[in-house]
């Protein structure tokens, strides 16, 4: 293929014989048979060369290179990145047969190797419980089952239950949150594929503000009965009966009806909403950028003080329709705004940690669930090898210096830094309670700034200033009392340990299994399911994969360094030009005319330009 020879079958007999010859008319021709007592192997018995076809105008068809032939070489491909673009495999398909195929044929190229890899699209639902008997067969704890709908269907000339629900959650991940904070967020997003559902998703947070993925789950959408099933989940395997817990989320109505839900014998949960979600809201009843940025102010406050005066500048920015819809939502304080929070949140305002988790999973929607099952195993352990990498490190870096870790140590240095220029005075020798003053400055006017005075209790580890009770960290205040009393700000007291390196590193020690490959997997005995074909998409064109930019993009940017992300070892995505097919540009680079001009103004490169780019590269 490479040489640009296509070639005529002549005779085709998977038991007799084989024969091709040249497609150009030239004398070449291959005779083969097969082997006595081998069904795979064939012998070439005669052959009769050479070519004599030979020209110097190279056409872009070639009558083998089609889609099923294609796929077998793209597989590893996809099978390491389900996500790759039809343009990657384009390039790829150029790379070993020289041959730029079109688009259509590179699209149907990876769906033949998604269906050689995790089967068609019907056959995927029943490969989902075999996967999961696997996967918990080489790493035992892993928590999984199927929830169907309770009628059967015809398929393949048997009856099968229809599947509704499949959950999964594993044991590394169980044992990490143990390591993590109090906190969990959970978020879902829709899937692109052939049937219509959704992924739902528990996340936690380490002590380095980091990710921590501990559950997912297939349902047939977001609703009242998948939310309330999802959490009943997640609150059994992997928070259990010994820890309170608290869940951020958005304001959907089955995951405020789900956390109400009662079980015998647990913690109830503490709710909280991501004040993103809760500051779109308050875009729709009043589109002024200032009003959110104000209003994510408010959410952020730590002192009641703060909140107070920030909520009296805010009312007079709103108009009257969101005054209104803010008044209704005072009662539920607590949830939103961080000066009521009691600490339960860890200063953690939104949900950008699913999030961020959604985005890498953002390909693999678009997969067989199948393969959805098979992506999360494997890029859930991709990334514990990664954190304990990152985790290790540091402690190798310094191993008998830094107590705690990367993202508490830059808090401790600059309240370390503040604390340099308060004073301390003790009031209560007993349980050590403090007056402390913060530094006073002079402004260009002569006025006189600063001089605010805090109290510290180090008995209860409390400052007015709220941050240890928010934050579960050292404020400055407490650092400059901690330094009257000849205590080093960097101890392991008044601090949580979940901020510690080594706690950090055992988030990460567990260790996953390899599931082999399927003739190395145990028997699967149980019930094979099939798709619930209500469900099914039959809407000609193309598949919706995105979301339309709703009120909580439109505001994205203001606000966001107040609360930051979580982060997950994803490569960032590289753009491909469409005309000259290199990365890291678009093609709005081959435009004429200058960049400030309106694009509708801007004059494309004509056809013939563009082959000229092309032949130039």
């Amino acid at each position: 293929m490479r040489h640009h020879r296509p070639y005529d079958v002549v005779h085709s007999s998977a038991k007799l014989r084989y024969t091709v010859q040249c497609q150009q008319g030239c004398p070449w021709k291959v005779w083969s048979r097969p082997i006595a007592n081998d069904r795979v192997k064939w012998r070439i018995t005669n052959v009769k060369q050479p070519h004599t076809c030979g020209t110097f105008e190279v056409s872009q068809e070639h009558s083998q290179c089609t889609a099923r032939y294609i796929r077998r070489r793209i597989a590893a491909m996809v099978h390491a990145d389900p996500d790759v673009s039809v343009a990657a495999i384009i390039e790829a398909i150029h790379g070993f047969t020289n041959y730029r195929v079109k688009y259509g044929k590179a699209w149907r190229a990876k769906q033949h190797a998604i269906a050689m890899l995790w089967g068609d699209w019907k056959e995927a639902y029943g490969r989902v419980p075999k996967i999961l008997n696997a996967i918990a067969h080489f790493n035992p704890g892993t928590k999984w089952c199927i929830h169907s709908t309770g009628r059967q269907e015809m398929h393949k000339g048997s009856m099968r239950p229809v599947m509704k629900r499949a959950y999964w959650c594993f044991p590394q991940c169980v044992e990490a949150f143990k390591h993590c904070k109090p906190v969990v967020s959970v978020d879902g997003t829709f899937l692109t594929g052939k049937y219509r559902g959704a992924l739902l998703i528990a996340t936690g947070m380490d002590g380095e503000d980091c990710l921590t993925p501990l559950a997912f789950s297939l349902v047939e959408g977001e609703n009242n009965d998948s939310w309330s099933w999802f959490l009943h989940l997640v609150r059994r395997d992997v928070v259990g009966q010994d820890r309170k817990v608290c869940i951020i989320s958005d304001r959907h109505q089955g995951i405020l009806n789900a956390v109400e839900d009662h079980m015998e014998g647990y913690h109830p949960i503490v709710h909280r909403w991501c004040m993103r979600h809760f500051a779109a809201n308050i875009w729709q009843r009043q589109k002024s950028k200032k009003v959110i940025k104000q209003l994510k102010l408010l959410c952020a406050s730590k002192t009641e003080k703060t909140f107070a005066i920030r909520l009296t500048k805010l009312k007079g920015m709103m108009n009257e329709e969101a005054t209104e819809w803010l008044e209704d939502q005072m009662e539920n304080k607590s949830k939103w705004a961080l000066a009521f929070d009691d600490g339960c949140r860890y200063g953690i305002c939104n949900t950008n940690i699913s999030e961020v988790l959604n985005k890498v999973l953002k390909g693999v929607r678009a997969m067989p669930v199948s393969a959805i099952v098979e992506y999360t195993f494997y890029k859930v352990n991709s990334y514990f090898v990664h954190r304990w990498e990152k985790a290790n490190q540091q402690i190798a870096s310094r191993p008998n210096q830094d107590l705690w870790g990367k993202g508490a140590m830059k808090l401790l240095t600059k309240a370390g830094k503040a604390a340099a220029g308060m004073s301390a005075e003790l009031f209560d020798p007993t349980t050590y309670v403090y007056s402390v003053r913060t530094a006073t400055a002079l402004t260009v006017g002569g006025e006189m700034t600063g001089g605010r005075i805090y109290k510290v209790d180090l008995t209860s580890a409390t400052c007015t200033c709220c941050v240890p009770q928010l934050l579960h960290v050292r404020c400055s205040h407490m650092i400059a009392a901690c330094c009257v009393r000849g205590m080093s700000h960097l101890s392991s007291a008044y601090m949580s340990p979940l901020y510690s390196k080594s706690i950090v590193l055992k988030t990460w020690e567990s260790r996953f299994e390899p599931i082999l490959d399927p003739s190395h997997w145990p028997e699967y005995n149980g019930r094979e399911y099939i798709p619930d074909c209500s469900k099914l998409k039959d809407k000609v064109g193309m598949r919706k994969k995105k979301w339309l930019r709703n009120e909580m993009d439109q505001i994205s940017g203001y606000g966001d360094d107040i609360y930051g992300y979580g982060d997950f070892n994803q490569d960032s995505s590289k753009v491909r030009c469409s005309i000259c097919h290199k990365e890291g540009h678009r093609m709005e680079k081959h435009k004429q005319g200058p960049k400030n001009l309106p694009k509708n103004k801007r004059k494309r490169v004509c056809r013939n330009n563009m082959s000229l780019v092309r032949k130039s590269l």
